[in-house]
């Protein structure tokens, strides 16, 4: 989404039903657990400008924080 809403013409568009259903096993390795919390952060630095304060603060304490700590550092 972040992609779309930098090209002229393009919109969201909301829907008041899900269109899909996900279903993931619970023995499935995560993004979380498995992904270097460094190229998470890199990426949301490089989103910074598209997003607000309060989902960048959002992600760094759901996404970046665990996957550092899970990773010892």
């Amino acid at each position: 989404m972040l992609r779309a809403i930098e090209h002229a013409g393009a919109g969201l568009e909301f829907v008041p039903k899900p269109l899909a259903v996900w279903h993931q096993a619970e023995q499935r390795k995560s993004f979380k657990t498995t992904a270097d919390w460094k190229s998470s952060f890199e990426w949301l630095e490089g989103v910074r400008d598209t997003i607000t304060r309060r989902a960048y603060a959002g992600f760094i304490t759901t996404q970046v924080a665990p996957q550092a700590a899970h990773q010892g550092e």
